[in-house]
C-alpha cells in the first residue's frame, strides 16, 4: 500500500515502511532462515543416505528416524533407490 510520501507499506501494519528500519533486518533474516532450513535437510538427507547401510544394520532406531526417506523400499535391495 502506497502511503501519501510515495513509500511503500505493508496492508496489516502501514506504520512498518518497506525497505526500512525493521523491514530491511526481517527481510534478510527470512531469506537466511530459508536458505539454512533447505541446505540443512539437504544435507541431513544426503548424509543420512550414505550411512543408511551401515547405520540400519547396527540399530533398527535409524530406519525410525528417518522412515520418511527409506519406508518404500526394501533393506536388501537399499542400492536400487
Amino acid at each position: 500500500k502506497s502511503q501519501p510520501s510515495g513509500a511503500s507499506a505493508l496492508v496489516s501494519y502501514p506504520n512498518i515502511t518497506c525497505w526500512e528500519g525493521d523491514h530491511d533486518g526481517m527481510v534478510v533474516l527470512g531469506m537466511l532462515f530459508t536458505v539454512a532450513y533447505g541446505v540443512g535437510f539437504l544435507a541431513v538427507a544426503l548424509w543420512a543416505n550414505v550411512v543408511a547401510p551401515r547405520r540400519s544394520a547396527e540399530s533398527a532406531v535409524f530406519l525410525v528416524m528417518f522412515r520418511f526417506l527409506f519406508f518404500r523400499f526394501r533393506p536388501d535391495r537399499w542400492y536400487w533407490g
